[in-house]
């Protein structure tokens, strides 16, 4: 059966959405994702797994999840950017449900202005 996915934050505010001209003009690049703050702990949005986490120069702590049979459109992958830190339970090839704390929102990585979530979801294939 399909699911729906929900928003992993709670009392959220975008503060930057998908090609915002605001971004590109002071970055010099496009903005593919959304940027939002709120509620501290980010939470999964969905049924998935666990593809990657890490620390990336640009985009500080991270994580890459796939979410399963998303209605409307298939398999999801998500890119979660900027964690001031992330779930000690999160590892490589777990599962998690919208139940899952994925971390803290933070400002980590080079364009990170101040502490909040940057998020990208693509079709899977």
């Amino acid at each position: 059966m399909a699911q729906k996915l929900i928003q992993g934050v709670n009392n959220m505010t975008v503060s930057a959405s998908y090609l915002n001209t605001a971004y590109a003009s002071r970055f010099g690049f496009k903005h593919y994702g959304y940027d939002c703050y709120g509620s501290s702990t980010v939470y999964a949005q969905g049924y998935g797994v666990v593809l990657a986490t890490g620390t990336d120069s640009c985009y500080g702590n991270f994580v890459v999840v796939m979410y399963f049979d998303v209605e409307g459109i298939g398999d999801v992958i998500a890119n979660y950017f900027h964690f001031a830190s992330l779930s000690s339970k999160l590892e490589k090839g777990a599962f998690i449900t919208k139940d899952t704390a994925l971390g803290a929102m933070g400002k980590t990585g080079t364009y990170a202005t101040g502490i909040h979530l940057h998020t990208e979801m693509r079709k899977y294939k």
